[in-house]
């Protein structure tokens, strides 16, 4: 049995090898105001003392008091909170910070670009541009149109049978994963049952992690066996297929897997929410519904059923306001975060190697300093090139920037009109929720504790 003496040694050794190992943070961290929390575990006791789905508003009302920088401890990781559009800017453009924290991001990105790094994350970005760019747009953007139809058909139906209320994130979720299978991938394999539980299963995480590599080893498998067939015949390939049979001679089997699972989960994740809550944030303001109404009117010359290409998508400047503005409140991302490789220099603030760099963009978004005193309003008016122009760019940060930024948003920005231009044509949208009360929680994406609820009906 441990004497005291030996007791005293080895807490004497493990607090030498923990000095070794985290001394420069332990230094660092001293300097810094916020949360120590308790010795070791840090302040994650507090972050699990509260219900789940309260985490996200809590750690919101513990930054409040913080005008600049305020640290955590995370277990022995030390992370700090930024909130200044000029940090950020130094943050996600410096090569020192290209690292995302692997126990962060890395659920079931194993080796992407989600969670890559320097070299191997530029081969990435090229091989994923491919399957992203002006030619690969031009392919997709019919296969939504025609998803779309589809779609709307399938959800008179579901009216009829199911009433007005509802959630509507549920069916924008499965529409943007629908267009990302059919467009991208020429993937029809999935009922809708089969994509409802895949949706369900991306929302609990790791939980379900087996299934959701089940699902994207379909994909693959369907995407593989129509490039063997087209190689082994000399016929023409569907043309997504052409993108990605480019890809195939850059990486690897298992990477293929990774980028599939990055573009199905995160493409339909964010662009499923950025529909659903412009969706509610329309309804509870029918005054700029009717305002998107009379510019769809304009653009489609009273035509709802008009078929759209992406000059015509460009033409939605107010629509593309209202999304901007709704991203702004509503974030689809809850938090960024990067771990400093090398020493790196913010605005007045030098890190060492190592700490984690986050930031939420909710609170960027709606700080007075850089959005005025109507900073919590829905206003898609500040948004206006004219009115834009006197925003720190980074100031809005709606899927991240610099050498990180989403390589899809152009992709996303297809999707995203197409669904809303119809929709809005075809359903006017209202709802009892208020802006003010809503109860936000952080899953992959940013949720809604009383759900996405709005009620349909035709115009």
């Amino acid at each position: 049995m441990l004497n005291l003496i030996d007791v005293f040694f080895v807490c004497i050794v493990v607090y030498l090898v923990l000095r070794w190992n985290f001394g420069s943070h332990w230094d660092f961290g001293d300097k810094i105001p916020g949360y120590n929390g308790m010795p070791i575990v840090g302040f994650w006791y507090q972050y699990f003392s509260v219900k789940f789905e309260d985490a996200y508003a809590n750690f919101l009302e513990i930054a409040k008091p913080f005008d600049s920088v305020f640290k955590i401890w995370w277990g022995l990781n030390l992370i700090l909170f930024i909130r200044k559009p000029e940090d950020i800017k130094i943050l996600l453009n410096a090569d020192e910070s290209y690292d995302k924290p692997k126990k962060m991001y890395k659920t079931f990105f194993n080796r992407g670009l989600f969670v890559s790094s320097g070299e191997k994350n530029r081969l990435y970005r090229k091989t994923m541009s491919i399957i992203l760019d002006s030619k690969a747009m031009q392919t997709y953007i019919p296969t939504i149109n025609i998803k779309m139809k589809n779609f709307l058909k399938s959800f008179d139906e579901k009216l009829k049978e199911n009433g007005d209320e509802m959630d509507i994130s549920k069916h924008t979720l499965d529409f943007a994963l629908i267009a990302i299978l059919s467009s991208m991938f020429g993937c029809e394999d999935f009922n809708e049952d089969e994509r409802l539980k895949f949706l369900q299963d991306v929302e609990e995480l790791k939980k379900h992690e087996s299934s959701i590599s089940d699902f994207v080893e379909i994909i693959e498998t369907g995407v593989e066996k129509n490039i063997n067939k087209v190689e082994s015949t000399d016929k023409k390939f569907y043309p997504p297929l052409e993108q990605i049979y480019e890809i195939t001679k850059l990486i690897n089997h298992f990477e293929l897997k990774d980028e599939i699972s990055t573009i199905v989960i995160s493409g339909s994740q964010k662009t499923g929410k950025v529909i659903a809550a412009t969706i509610l944030m329309l309804a509870m303001n029918p005054n700029k519904q009717e305002k998107v109404i009379d510019e769809l009117v304009t653009i489609f010359n009273g035509k709802s059923d008009q078929i759209m290409d992406e000059r015509t998508l460009n033409r939605m400047k107010y629509l593309e306001m209202v999304v901007k503005e709704t991203i702004r409140l509503l974030p689809p991302i809850p938090q960024i975060s990067r771990q400093i490789r090398k020493d790196i220099e913010l605005a007045d603030l030098q890190i060492p190697a190592g700490v984690i760099v986050s930031f939420f963009p909710q609170i960027i978004h709606t700080d007075k300093k850089y959005w005025g005193d109507d900073a919590d309003e829905f206003i898609p008016e500040r948004f206006s090139d004219t009115n834009f122009s006197k925003i720190h760019p980074y100031a809005y940060i709606p899927f991240s920037n610099g050498e990180r930024s989403c390589i899809g948003d152009r992709y996303a920005w297809n999707v995203i009109k197409t669904f809303l231009s119809q929709f809005l044509m075809r359903y006017r949208v209202t709802t009892k929720l208020k802006f003010a009360e809503l109860k936000l929680y952080s899953l992959f994406t940013l949720n809604i504790k009383q759900g996405f609820m709005v009620n349909i009906e035709k115009r």
